[in-house]
């Protein structure tokens, strides 16, 4: 399954070091079972995947280059299993769990302001 850290992360491709840090600090706060109402290991092992390889400058080269190397080309989904299909479909829904989490903290950060 293809993850998009930089998604995952809600950062640019462009972002620096201290930007990765502080995108990953913040959504693994929201998310850690030790504070989150979504106790959800599983979220904070994507986050955790994602910041590991952004934050390190060779993997991260290595990272954006295999990504670059499958956006140019295709797959097939038909050959997907059913097992890989139900893994990324529970990816999504994760991601989309973040991402609200995410809205909602901007929101509340906007009002408070």
């Amino acid at each position: 399954m293809n993850h998009d850290y930089y998604e995952i992360l809600g950062i640019k491709k462009e972002a620096s070091q201290d930007e990765i840090k502080k995108a990953y600090h913040l959504l693994a706060n929201l998310v850690h079972s030790d504070h989150s109402k979504l106790k959800s290991d599983t979220l904070f092992m994507i986050l955790n995947e994602a910041y590991n390889t952004l934050i390190d400058p060779q993997k991260r080269i290595d990272y954006d280059i295999m990504n670059k190397f499958q956006s140019t080309t295709t797959t097939n989904s038909s050959s997907k299993t059913d097992n890989q299909n139900r893994e990324e479909n529970e990816y999504i829904v994760k991601l989309n769990i973040i991402q609200e989490i995410v809205n909602q903290y901007n929101t509340r950060q906007l009002i408070e302001v």
